[in-house]
């Protein structure tokens, strides 16, 4: 089983651990420990745990660009993945929006959150053996093309 631990990078991310695991993330050492457990009555493990290294700076950069359509639901970036015309869905012609989730202050928060809490579990699932390190910092694409590529 795979166990991404950066999971809010990307939807993608999201989607994987879904299939893996119902979506059951842990965010602390007693979730993760709580998890182990679980799985071990099942006779299953994790496997490998990802950690996606990525500054601060380029997590915010990367969410707070985010829009949505909220009509569609088509999601654009504001650098890497503009719409035709600033502001307006491609698909629909909706006016796009900023999510609350991808709003800069909120997503510092969620990183403050992250490093206080969640951050631990490097350590712990290095401990265990299990911890692989991914880049983050380079192209979206070439995140998730290594990590499949490294964990077929």
């Amino acid at each position: 089983m795979i166990l991404p631990l950066l999971c809010f990078l990307t939807a993608s991310t999201r989607r994987i651990v879904k299939r893996v695991y119902s979506g059951r993330i842990p965010r602390t050492i007693p979730q993760a420990e709580a998890l182990k457990e679980a799985l071990a009555k099942k006779d299953e493990k994790i496997d490998l745990a990802l950690d996606v290294e990525a500054s601060d700076e380029l997590i915010i950069k990367r969410m707070a660009g985010r829009r949505t359509c909220p009509a569609c639901g088509a999601i654009y970036h504001i650098v890497t993945l503009p719409p035709k015309t600033e502001g307006i869905c491609d698909r629909c012609g909706a006016d796009l929006i900023q999510r609350k989730d991808d709003n800069e202050e909120t997503v510092k928060n969620r990183l403050k959150i992250y490093h206080e809490v969640t951050e631990p579990l490097i350590s712990y699932y290095k401990k265990e053996g299990i911890l692989e390190e991914i880049d983050g910092a380079e192209e979206l694409d070439k995140v998730f093309e290594k990590s499949e590529a490294d964990n077929p």
